[in-house]
């Protein structure tokens, strides 16, 4: 009888443990490009996705970039990319 009413001690002190709220500020800054893609050497395919940065708790997708001009190299000769069609 004593061992359970020490257990339920014990878990009523870990349930009702203090809290305590912090708020967090971040720091804005400017917006930064973001580069996503994949490049394959197979197909030839190249899939490149531009966006630019947003703030942390915003509930909004980030901005995408249109109407850049993107390059690929390998050193030696650069590959100028094309837009082939917009995903949603």
């Amino acid at each position: 009888m004593i061992k359970k009413a020490i257990y339920l001690l014990l878990i009523s002190a870990i349930l009702v443990s203090c809290t305590e709220d912090i708020d967090v500020e971040l720091d804005t800054t400017y917006a930064r490009l973001v580069v996503d893609g994949s490049v394959s050497a197979d197909t030839n395919r190249y899939v490149i996705d531009l966006t630019t940065t947003s703030g942390y708790f915003s509930n909004i997708p980030a901005p995408r970039v249109v109407n850049a001009t993107v390059e690929i190299s390998d050193g030696e000769n650069t590959f100028p990319l094309t837009v082939s069609s917009w995903s949603t």
